[in-house]
């Protein structure tokens, strides 16, 4: 008998909790490049997060990544769209502005 997409999820999860290597790795901007999905994002739309990040920071973990984000479907997954702060959180003009600030080095003053 097949088993449903939740009863799958659940499955994982039990094994990922029976694991003892498993641990809770929180995922901010500053180490998302390490994994391949995210490298599959548009440039657009990652360019929007790391904007967005810097008003509205973000943090979500590998189980998220790995298992419950389609991304094929980024950036209109309902979970992608739950679990990271987007461009369109912020008005186009801060979003400009933002983006001129960061491509010229300003948010690595002190």
């Amino acid at each position: 008998m097949a088993l449903s997409r939740l009863e799958q999820l659940e499955t994982e999860l039990v094994s990922i909790r029976n694991d003892n290597n498993a641990q809770y790795r929180p995922i901010s901007l500053k180490n998302l490049d390490q994994f391949p999905q995210w490298r599959s994002v548009s440039p657009e739309v990652r360019r929007g997060v790391e904007l967005a990040s810097l008003v509205f920071p973000f943090r979500t973990n590998a189980y998220v990544i790995d298992h419950l984000i389609d991304w094929s479907k980024v950036p209109a997954d309902p979970v992608f769209q739950l679990s990271f702060v987007h461009g369109d959180m912020l008005v186009d003009e801060d979003r400009e502005l933002l983006d001129q600030l960061v491509s010229s080095g300003a948010d690595n003053a002190a």
